[in-house]
């Protein structure tokens, strides 16, 4: 119903949609169970969005708006969970994702700007159920990938104080690079009685400006009675 609100709000002498979005996705799933211990979960899943703008015949003249606008996106992911029950107390996860992700949008000819990422996640898991009263949660993970960035189209406004006039230039940037995120976390929670008490810690670090942060957090939970629960928390 998109060509309704753009025809009663503009006129289809200037502007006109002749086409309405686009949207596919897609899922895969399978799961196997070699042994009591394990479950291996297969999933491969993916999105293709369209959506384009067809410019009606005022628009004819202008050099500018030559072509459709349009954005399309999309991804195609790869994904394996395995979990193992290596005792009465201890859960480990393990998880792997692959796949690609491209997103393209233009203005005319105006402005185009494409992006090209093929990111890798990779993440382990520990839980431990320590006793009744305590359980710990650990992992690492890791994300990483490339991306290939193109843009072209108009200059970016003048900055203060600069008054070139920059009008009918256009730029274009290409970039590539690779960046990769690791990170380590820890999750516990203590229960004793109608108190229950979870503190976390993470830290990662960012290589695209190497650095590194820390983000503790602590949550306690009260329920001095059954209808009532008081919570606070910081981080």
């Amino acid at each position: 119903f998109i060509d309704l609100f753009f025809n009663a709000l503009v006129p289809t002498e200037r502007l006109s949609v002749t086409a309405a979005p686009v949207y596919y996705d897609y899922q895969l799933f399978g799961t196997w169970t070699p042994t009591e211990r394990d479950r291996v979960r297969f999933r491969f899943y993916g999105a293709d969005d369209r959506f384009r703008l067809f410019l009606g015949d005022g628009f004819a003249d202008d050099p500018q708006a030559r072509g459709s606008p349009g954005l399309a996106t999309n991804f195609n992911f790869f994904q394996m969970n395995w979990n193992h029950r290596r005792s009465s107390r201890v859960d480990q996860d393990v998880v792997f994702q692959i796949g690609p992700t491209r997103l393209k949008f233009n203005a005319g000819a105006a402005v185009r700007f494409e992006l090209e990422l093929v990111s890798i996640y990779a993440r382990a898991e520990w839980r431990v159920n320590v006793n009744e009263n305590i359980r710990v949660v650990a992992g690492v993970d890791v994300g990483t990938g490339h991306f290939d960035i193109l843009y072209r189209g108009m200059p970016v406004g003048p900055s203060e104080g600069n008054t070139q006039d920059q009008t009918g230039q256009e730029v274009r940037v290409s970039q590539s690079g690779y960046g990769i995120r690791p990170g380590v976390y820890v999750d516990s929670a203590f229960t004793l009685g109608r108190f229950v008490v979870n503190g976390a810690l993470r830290g990662d670090y960012y290589s695209e400006i190497n650095g590194w942060s820390i983000d503790p957090r602590i949550v306690a939970n009260y329920r001095p009675i059954d209808a009532v629960r008081l919570k606070a928390g910081a981080g």
